[in-house]
């Protein structure tokens, strides 16, 4: 068996994190981004050898190269799905794992493309608010510098300074860094004692929920419930953008009948054409939820901006999965 811990560049004792970081960072250099779009020309290319076809010396070059890259992609998603579930990395320290089918290569490879993807847009969003608010709090300590150099200026003339108990600017910006750090890494307590003594901004509040739904994090998003600002037809579009499952199980089964079911988005979407779209990845629960917005009056004929109603993906997903 291959050593799993080379492939991926990292020591035997590597913690779960380093495991995660050398993984992303292979992907990154492979340009994973495209490599769903490279795997379906390589399945046609080989279907057009297979089939009798000449190819080209170009295709010939090119379907070596594909080749070689959806492998190294699948070798590092494989040794990434092991390294990173405590159980299977068990049985491959002690040379008990045992590789699983992946018969259905380029099905396996959407499915990790899709979770790539996803967490690529969860550090997208995380980095962009994040970023933002360094910025304001760097600004800020620039004017709490000017702000301490009048006072010592103060204390030198009058011998005392106007007390104050209340929080400076900079240290309420520390704290929704801190909250959005929280939040990222899964730490409930922090974050609900915070909440408990801080009253955060309702714009903050806005910037925490998206993070909360990025990560998927429904007890999260309902320690600022009654206080968000957002309409709840924004929010679940948040949840559909970044794939949030369990934000989508709290919605369907608790807010369903709280907005409005053919409610477009930015780009002429209803929840039924985002449901539609995601009926692959789990069969069962999508099927449950397209039911659902139907059942509440969901249309099949709102087109979004690519010219498509929910019917119409409705009529593809049927003609996919009966070839």
């Amino acid at each position: 068996m291959p050593d799993y811990y080379e492939i991926l560049g990292v020591k035997r004792d590597a913690t779960h994190g380093e495991i995660k970081k050398a993984y992303y960072k292979l992907a990154s250099k492979l340009h994973s981004d495209k490599l769903y779009k490279e795997a379906q020309e390589l399945d046609r290319l080989e279907k057009k050898k297979k089939d009798g076809e000449l190819l080209s010396q170009s295709e010939e070059g090119q379907m070596a190269e594909l080749k070689e890259k959806l492998t190294k992609f699948k070798e590092i998603s494989v040794v990434y799905k092991v390294l990173s579930d405590k159980r299977k990395k068990s049985q491959y320290d002690r040379g008990k794992y045992e590789d699983g089918d992946c018969s259905d290569e380029l099905e396996l490879l959407r499915e990790e493309m899709s979770k790539f993807k996803q967490e690529m847009k969860r550090k997208e969003i995380f980095n962009k608010i994040k970023i933002m608010y360094c910025l304001k709090g760097q600004k800020l300590i620039k004017e709490e510098a000017e702000r301490l150099k009048k006072l010592f200026e103060q204390i030198g003339k009058m011998g005392k300074a106007k007390e104050t108990e209340e929080p400076t600017e900079c240290e309420y910006v520390s704290t929704i860094l801190k909250l959005l750090n929280n939040i990222k890494s899964n730490e409930y307590e922090k974050c609900s004692d915070i909440i408990k003594k801080v009253t955060i901004a309702a714009d903050d509040i806005t910037s925490l929920v998206q993070i909360a739904i990025a990560y998927d994090r429904v007890e999260f998003f309902k320690l600022f419930e009654g206080r968000i600002e957002i309409s709840l037809n924004e929010i679940l579009s948040y949840a559909y953008e970044y794939q949030s499952e369990e934000f989508l199980d709290y919605f369907f089964n608790e807010c369903l009948d709280k907005f409005n079911i053919n409610y477009t988005d930015e780009k002429g979407n209803t929840a039924l054409h985002h449901t539609l779209k995601w009926l692959d990845l789990d069969k069962s629960k999508y099927q449950g939820f397209v039911k659902s917005l139907l059942s509440k009056g969901a249309r099949l004929d709102v087109k979004n901006s690519k010219d498509e109603t929910p019917f119409d993906l409705l009529v593809n997903y049927a003609t996919y999965f009966s070839r």
